[in-house]
């Protein structure tokens, strides 16, 4: 039986599993008009944010060999889910729930969201600069 490969290639291209992406040509400035995201058993899939399904091969085939290059989407909370950020009154991370209020938004605007409290304290001496 043939072993899959997905975790092994994710790492090699420097993304998650189901974590969103779009391709573009090297060289390119256009973005492709698909999202793509690889899933753990079906491999790379491609569509928008109403329908997805397995991507044509020849598309990952162009990314293994360098042809196209992945774009990273920035992330965006789903209503709920806790995101970080860094305080305005004091140096440290705080934790908050999205619900896409004014500050959310702001904060999203300004790049200053992360999913997880060791990402934004990476982050923290540079955001605390804006």
């Amino acid at each position: 039986m043939a072993k899959n490969l997905m975790s092994e290639l994710i790492k090699l291209l420097g993304v998650k599993f189901n974590e969103r992406f779009k391709v573009r040509s090297k060289g390119c400035v256009n973005l492709s008009i698909d999202d793509y995201f690889i899933d753990e058993k079906d491999g790379l899939m491609g569509g928008n944010e109403y329908c997805f399904c397995k991507a044509d091969a020849s598309v990952l085939g162009k990314i293994i060999l360098g042809d196209f290059e992945i774009v990273k989407l920035p992330w965006k909370p789903k209503y709920g889910e806790y995101y970080y950020f860094p305080s305005v009154q004091s140096r440290k991370v705080i934790q908050s729930m999205w619900l896409g209020d004014t500050r959310d938004c702001a904060l999203k605007l300004l790049g200053m969201i992360y999913r997880t409290e060791e990402e934004a304290n990476e982050h923290l001496a540079e955001d605390y600069k804006k």
